[in-house]
């Protein structure tokens, strides 16, 4: 199936191909996807010249063996255990017994802050829909589980936007208002659809209508999906909140605007909540020893750019947008400009290694380039004018992206060799829109 006749080992092109397939069956975000297709081509690069479903439970476990003896992580060996699991039991419906003990032992985080991807991979792994729920609100509407078992259905607001839950306190008339996206009413959504018997009065109800589902059943849910990620935490609700404070303040909201919207005013507490994210920061400097920041760029332009990182295949695409992103924000616009370049270069570049190898080169011959093509790297060896020619000759941009990107091509030149150009914020903007257009027009 996978194998070269030549010297009779996997292609793992195409094999890569083939588990991104199934991946994308069961998983939404591309983070989750190319994290477990990793974990997945490891395997069969360990077992060159075997199919990859030929791959017996033997040495499937053999291989697990091999990654807890060479003391792997316990989140890398469970990530690889996932996706075994999906390929040969799931897909393939080998019924193979996977090996599962000796695994090492979680550590418990000293601050309990998981990262952006640890969180969506969490999420992802979530098979049942009432079960995500509790996790995703817990964690995006930063609640106590007392807090998102009082939820009635009421509260909720997701027919009109602004989409919102009114959240109370246990034996308190204090309500709130807290913000819901429509990527969580979407997850809503899935959970109404499943539900054979649909809740009365609660969100989330027991089997008995009108009866609130068990704090102890939901602190259950959310702790084993920390065990599958293999993540510890000595408190799993407070984790999800820290982390949510912290996710928060990475994107740029200020901290006693985030403990505002949570309903906490007390100084100690904000004292708290500082320290423990700022550290014990003393003043020693004035503003005449510091440059202040310049003006940054939030919305709509970095929605827009957020939005399509949650659709690029590759993380090489993700990581240089997620860059960019962090400099317009702090108002490095010049920066910016350079890393959101890189990402639409990459993108290019895949975009046109899709249409395959045979179809670059002929476009180069008609164009009088000298170089051919056999992998992506090649194209580092051009220039980026040129690319541009090529992407158009092989129609991957338009005429109008190409005027477009030349000029965007000249201002990022201008942004990244010393000169005394100065780059104006309605500048920037439009370079985003430009870079946003031609992604959401390449899929």
């Amino acid at each position: 199936m996978y194998l070269k006749e030549q010297n009779s080992v996997v292609d793992l092109v195409k094999a890569e191909l083939e588990i991104k397939k199934y991946l994308k069956i069961r998983y939404s975000n591309n983070r989750t996807i190319n994290l477990y297709t990793k974990r997945f081509i490891d395997l069969i690069k360990y077992y060159p010249a075997t199919e990859p479903i030929n791959i017996s439970e033997l040495e499937l476990n053999n291989y697990i063996k091999i990654l807890i003896n060479r003391k792997d992580s316990r989140s890398l060996i469970i990530q690889f255990i996932q996706v075994a699991e999906y390929y040969y039991n799931h897909i393939h419906k080998k019924s193979y017994v996977i090996y599962r003990k000796n695994l090492p032992k979680a550590s418990i985080k000293d601050i309990d802050i998981l990262s952006q991807e640890e969180i969506f991979l969490m999420i992802d792994n979530f098979r049942n829909p009432k079960h995500r729920v509790i996790f995703v609100l817990v964690y995006a509407c930063c609640l106590d589980l007392s807090e998102l078992l009082n939820i009635e259905l009421s509260d909720l607001n997701t027919k009109k936007p602004p989409f919102h839950i009114r959240i109370r306190k246990n034996n308190s008339d204090s309500i709130r208002k807290v913000f819901i996206s429509k990527k969580i009413v979407d997850y809503l959504d899935e959970y109404w659809k499943s539900c054979k018997e649909k809740p009365k009065q609660y969100l989330i109800e027991s089997t008995k209508p009108k009866l609130r589902y068990s704090r102890a059943s939901s602190e259950k849910v959310i702790k084993k999906s920390f065990e599958e990620a293999g993540i510890s935490s000595a408190s799993v609700i407070k984790a999800l909140k820290r982390s949510y404070i912290k996710h928060m303040l990475n994107l740029g909201i200020p901290m006693i605007v985030i403990l505002e919207s949570l309903d906490i005013y007390h100084f100690d507490s904000i004292k708290k909540y500082t320290k423990i994210f700022h550290g014990n920061i003393k003043i020693d400097f004035t503003p005449l020893d510091k440059f202040v920041n310049k003006p940054s760029i939030i919305e709509p332009e970095m929605q827009d750019l957020e939005k399509i990182i949650f659709t690029l295949k590759e993380k090489d695409e993700q990581e240089y947008l997620l860059e960019a992103i962090q400099c317009f924000r702090i108002g490095a616009l010049k920066a910016g400009i350079v890393f959101s370049w890189s990402a639409f270069i990459r993108i290019l570049q895949n975009r046109c290694v899709e249409l395959g190898f045979k179809e670059i080169n002929t476009a180069a011959m008609k164009l009088k380039f000298t170089k051919k093509f056999s992998k992506i790297t090649d194209f580092e060896t051009i220039k980026e004018m040129n690319l541009l020619k090529l992407a158009l000759e092989l129609k991957v941009l338009s005429k109008h992206q190409k005027i477009q990107m030349d000029n965007n091509l000249d201002t990022r030149n201008h942004c990244g060799h010393p000169s005394s150009y100065i780059l104006e914020i309605n500048k920037a903007k439009g370079f985003i829109e430009d870079i946003v257009s031609f992604i959401k027009n390449s899929k």
